[in-house]
């Protein structure tokens, strides 16, 4: 079995979306002065990698601690949208259709923008590619669970259209994502459980892929349709 971390390392002073609060990482505990290490986290649902269910932006849909666990581990697949600028249009996801099909179906399809190479960086959190109104439509009509992609979001910044549409299919979207370049062209497990967090209406997630390294390992959502 092989997997594939998708996900930034949560650390002091990393990096969140504009006008959130700053994730504090502390060690209150210490084995020099109390024999013992604890460490505290401050830090809030949308930070680092993480999943937005739909309460996030509708006031009456689901949080997180609706879900099942198992409704965030299912069949994948990455459409490259690398080559493409700012605006992700229905042109540049004219292969997602085609994709689900020939793939039998599918319960998350993830965009690599290749944007996750600005972490850490200013240029992280401005004119990072996007989702049009068509584009956003397009993945509603797929039948996914949910949507991931490299970048901060996917609507521009202090927008909500593309989240909206997704919510309100049902959908949950995965933010921050990284190293999609290193999943396979055929479809693999994708894993993004988030913090079980009452509700919340996001949480940090290790996404990881899991891939079948040899003919013994077995994935019960890499190799068969949804």
């Amino acid at each position: 079995m092989k997997v594939i971390d998708l996900s930034h390392r949560l650390e002091p002073d990393m990096p969140v979306y504009p006008g959130d609060d700053p994730a504090l990482i502390t060690r209150p505990r210490t084995h020099e002065e109390h024999g013992f290490s604890a460490t505290h986290l401050n830090l809030g649902a949308h930070a680092g990698t993480h999943m937005d269910a739909p309460l996030h932006m509708l006031s009456d849909g689901p949080g997180v601690d609706w879900f099942d666990a198992a409704h965030f581990v299912g069949r994948a697949a990455v459409l490259d949208v690398s080559a493409a600028g700012q605006y992700l249009g229905a042109e540049e996801l004219a292969e997602a259709s085609a994709l689900v099909t020939e793939t039998g179906g599918l319960d998350f399809l993830l965009l690599r923008t290749g944007w996750d190479r600005h972490w850490n960086t200013p240029a992280y959190w401005k004119d990072w590619p996007e989702l049009t109104r068509t584009a956003a439509r397009l993945l509603t009509g797929l039948d996914l669970r949910g949507m991931g992609m490299d970048t901060p979001s996917p609507d521009g910044l202090n927008a909500t259209e593309a989240h909206l549409s997704l919510f309100r299919a049902g959908m949950v979207v995965v933010e921050n994502l990284c190293n999609l370049d290193a999943l396979p062209e055929e479809p693999f497990t994708f894993s993004c459980l988030p913090l079980n967090i009452a509700g919340a209406d996001g949480a940090p997630c290790r996404a990881v892929g899991l891939l079948q390294d040899s003919p013994e390992d077995h994935f019960p959502f890499a190799d068969a349709p949804s």
